[in-house]
């Protein structure tokens, strides 16, 4: 979908004023406040009806027009979503404020899980991420889950109903039989071109990890040609959940590397999510990993595009080592690996590579006298 033309971002600026007098008022009497962004999922022609009182035989106010994009052609318009009774919402648009049926509005889902009540606490029903049966790359994010439907709402809350064959629990058992689950999430992006939404969920308020688990932000590879089993816990005797498969060659100098999104660290252990990417290349009868677990650290690669290693995951600390002294040139992604994956804080990692002749360390680092360590982001 192609950016939303400059008339409408305007109008949006309007819309958002008139919610925030709609809610200092109070909701009517039956009626619950809402608060988010939601899209018309109506194709006719004519366009969405809006109407007057949540029935389908009250006047309509007039008709919500889908938007003509250049590059997809008609989509739906976005609306404001202001309150909800019996399955309809109230919404705002550019036609005015009056009432949709919730069947007739869908969003993008942000919330990697879907919870059984609209409260961060509510237990999840169903995790978004990497566990499509159907999907080529066993992968999907929650940006690409299609929501069928728009149950109900509670300020901030929505409550949808999704449709994805395979999807499963956090634990990785079976969501529902058919893949239908109802559940409720806290941020809806209607709007494609919204970067916000299309980036990985990192140091949000909601979902947080366990006590005692370093959060992590960043892309690992399994290199090692025996594949790398993941585990349930940080612990080489834990039962193990899956695997990352063993790199596939294409050619005699290349090949593909199985991915997983590193998450979380504890314990010279790494908490990965999912099969991120780009793993069409792997033969259909692959097992990937999809969910959550862990690895060793020491088992896994990584990266690194930053040209000088840092004292510690600030880019405001002192330089420990010059990355070209390993190459001779900028840092190239398919060239610059590091030998050992220690720990991470944030999107930092902290690195060693060992030393080679005409490395010249920019300061003393921890560690054993052939390697130098640091951090990058």
């Amino acid at each position: 979908m192609s950016a939303m033309p400059d008339r409408r971002r305007g109008m949006s600026i309007l819309v958002v004023a008139s919610v925030v007098g709609v809610l200092a008022a109070g909701p009517a009497q039956g009626k619950t406040a809402c608060a988010f962004k939601a899209q018309s999922a109506d194709k006719s022609a004519r366009g969405l009806a809006l109407h007057e009182t949540p029935n389908a035989s009250a006047k309509v106010l007039g008709y919500i027009s889908n938007v003509e994009e250049k590059d997809q052609g008609p989509v739906g318009a976005s609306v404001q979503v202001l309150g909800a009774e019996d399955g309809w919402l109230l919404i705002e648009s550019a036609v005015g404020k009056g009432w949709v049926e919730g069947r007739s509005l869908t969003t993008r889902l942000f919330r990697e899980t879907l919870k059984a009540a609209p409260d961060n606490a509510a237990p999840d029903l169903a995790y978004l991420i990497g566990n499509s049966e159907n999907s080529s790359t066993a992968y999907f994010e929650p940006f690409t889950v299609p929501v069928s439907r728009i149950v109900d709402c509670a300020g901030p809350w929505l409550e949808v109903e999704i449709r994805q064959p395979g999807v499963k629990t956090v634990a990785g058992a079976p969501a529902s039989r058919d893949g239908t689950v109802i559940g409720w999430t806290d941020r809806s992006c209607p709007d494609y071109d919204d970067e916000g939404c299309r980036l990985r969920q990192f140091n949000y308020p909601w979902s947080p990890l366990l006590a005692g688990i370093a959060e992590c932000n960043f892309l690992a590879y399994n290199d090692d040609r025996r594949g790398l089993d993941v585990r349930a816990e940080p612990d080489a005797n834990a039962h193990i959940v899956g695997r990352l498969p063993a790199p596939i060659k294409d050619g005699p100098h290349s090949g593909f590397l199985s991915t997983a999104q590193g998450i979380g660290y504890k314990d010279g252990w790494f908490l990965i999510e999912g099969a991120p990417e780009g793993e069409e290349q792997f033969p259909p009868e692959t097992i990937r990993f999809s969910g959550r677990g862990w690895v060793p650290a020491d088992r896994i690669a990584v990266q690194v595009l930053r040209e000088k290693l840092k004292a510690s995951p600030d880019a405001g600390s002192a330089d420990v080592l010059n990355l070209k002294d390993i190459i001779g040139e900028p840092p190239d992604s398919d060239v610059v690996k590091p030998r050992r994956v220690l720990a991470c804080s944030g999107d930092w990692l902290h690195v060693e590579f060992a030393r080679t002749r005409g490395m010249r360390p920019l300061a003393k680092t921890d560690g054993p006298p052939d390697a130098v360590r640091g951090w990058a982001n």
